[in-house]
């Protein structure tokens, strides 16, 4: 089943102190629901990527407060939560070079929650259904 359209968006913030919290601080002012968020440094930036609603106005937003902005499609499945399930997931993805740019991944009892970010979304939700695993939502 499809759900609303979301979107990762990959913020690059500068090597000042603070910069998650004056994102965090934007997204609260703006009541942006945020699904999922990771936070990493990268040759001195932070670079986050969240997942929440895909709004034009936002990604504008994001733009004015000086922030280089990059948005990925999504693709959300669950697998049974065994590694060799991730790894066929992730071997075929591979196999087809379609290039993984994030996964999140969370455990709930026997199921595994991924979201994936890739280079080419339509082929790789043809391949997980391939595979056996419905996306629960894809943005294509």
């Amino acid at each position: 089943m499809l759900r609303p359209a979301m979107t990762q968006y990959t913020v690059r913030l500068s090597d000042r102190e603070g910069g998650i919290s004056r994102l965090s601080a934007l997204l609260g002012k703006e009541r942006v629901g945020v699904r999922a968020l990771v936070a990493a440094k990268l040759a001195g930036s932070d670079v986050v990527h969240f997942l929440a609603r895909k709004d034009a106005a936002l990604r504008a937003r994001l733009e004015r407060a000086g922030l280089l902005v990059r948005e990925q499609q999504i693709i959300q499945l669950e697998l049974p939560n065994h590694h060799w399930e991730l790894h066929k997931l992730a071997r075929a993805l591979a196999e087809q070079e379609i290039g993984v740019i994030s996964l999140y991944s969370a455990a709930a009892g026997d199921r595994l929650l991924v979201i994936l970010a890739v280079d080419e979304p339509a082929n790789a939700v043809a391949l997980a259904a391939k595979l056996g695993f419905e996306p629960e939502y894809s943005v294509c």
